[in-house]
């Protein structure tokens, strides 16, 4: 398991609406998809949410002087209105600051062979 932490800063509102954007994308991607079979509508089955293939890159290539992670899928998603430690909002009542916080787990197994591929 593994995270990453983003502060994200609206200076308008473009940014602001890119922002909001963002998120909803990775919480659809961290979702499952309830299926029905025409026999069960309650939705007895679901699709496993999206898997990422995440890459460190430097100058357009991988950068070799991080480990590489492994296809991952998207397990949480925390969104923290209030950033910066205080609630405040701009005049159209978008956050001032937003902290996104990211957490995923690989869905192959580390083992040495890995280790010794960069992971």
């Amino acid at each position: 398991q593994f995270q990453f932490d983003f502060v994200l800063t609206p200076y308008s509102q473009e940014e602001a609406d890119t922002i909001k954007q963002i998120i909803e994308k990775f919480k659809y991607a961290s979702a499952p998809e309830i299926q029905s079979n025409g026999i069960f509508n309650q939705g007895l089955f679901m699709k496993i949410p999206d898997t990422f293939d995440i890459e460190f890159l430097y100058k357009g290539a991988r950068n070799t002087n991080v480990h590489r992670i492994g296809e991952s899928v998207l397990t949480n998603v925390n969104v923290d209105y209030a950033g910066s430690g205080t609630w405040a909002t701009h005049n159209d009542g978008s956050p001032v600051q937003i902290k996104l916080t990211l957490q995923f787990t690989e869905t192959v197994i580390i083992d040495k062979n890995k280790i010794k591929e960069g992971y």
